[in-house]
């Protein structure tokens, strides 16, 4: 029996997701000991009527804050198994790693996420570099100072929307974490990394490989290089490293 329970989000609007649920979801039921999604406002019916055909425990939320939700998918997790980890993950991006790269995630899953507290679940340089210039120009940024102020040995990607958590560290996590938005992904490492008796821990992965290809088609790269996203995606990055600073100058 797994140890490690996944606990997600998604933002599906087309249902987009739906049709690799079927094929994906008893897969990863065999590696994980339970699977908790919450839906945001937007999250197409279909996707979450398929999620719970499969066997997932989903719940919905009336917030559309990625942070938030990220938060209240932890706390299902927490209140609804007795998982001695926790990992987490954006559905699409575990979606695209169990098509594409299955025996590393059942491998991480099994091997690397219950030995530390908090393990960050970055990319390798490959995988990197498979997203649109906006992304990569804007969390290269994010890495680099995050990785400076956290005091890492090497450059640590930490935004690409995967880590993991023993218990007590999620517990401790959501009696501190506030960020609404995807700045989690820098907040939750630099909270955890208060308290010196939880061990945190980095490691690259191939399967968290640009994703959103997957779903939209090649005209994602050309929607990712108009100004609009440009603009959220910087907008982004001075949230994730304000949201790093705020626990080195001690505003946490």
């Amino acid at each position: 029996m797994s140890r490690v329970a996944l606990v997600s989000t998604t933002h599906d609007p087309g249902a987009l997701q739906a049709p690799f649920i079927a094929e994906t979801i008893p897969k990863l039921l065999k590696i994980y000991e339970r699977l908790c999604v919450v839906m945001t406002p937007a999250t197409h019916q279909t996707t979450a009527d398929e999620l719970r055909r499969a066997g997932v425990l989903v719940r919905d939320t009336a917030t559309a804050e990625i942070g938030e939700s990220r938060r209240r998918a932890l706390k299902l997790g927490l209140e609804q198994t007795t998982a001695s980890f926790f990992h987490y993950c954006d559905l699409d991006r575990l979606i695209y790693w169990q098509l594409n790269e299955p025996q590393e995630l059942s491998g991480l899953v099994s091997q690397k996420i219950p030995t530390v507290d908090f393990l960050a679940h970055g990319r390798t340089p490959h995988a990197f570099q498979t997203h649109p210039p906006a992304q990569i120009e804007t969390e290269s940024l994010t890495n680099i100072v995050f990785s400076h102020v956290f005091g890492a040995d090497r450059l640590w990607d930490v935004v690409a929307g995967s880590c993991s958590l023993s218990r007590p560290a999620a517990q401790y996590l959501l009696s501190h974490s506030t960020a609404a938005s995807n700045a989690t992904d820098t907040e939750w490492p630099m909270i955890i990394s208060q308290r010196p008796e939880f061990a945190i821990d980095y490691v690259e992965t191939s399967g968290l490989a640009f994703e959103t290809e997957l779903f939209f088609g090649p005209e994602t790269f050309l929607r990712a290089a108009e100004g609009e996203n440009w603009h959220k995606r910087v907008k982004l990055t001075r949230e994730s490293v304000e949201a790093a600073l705020r626990w080195v100058m001690g505003d946490g």
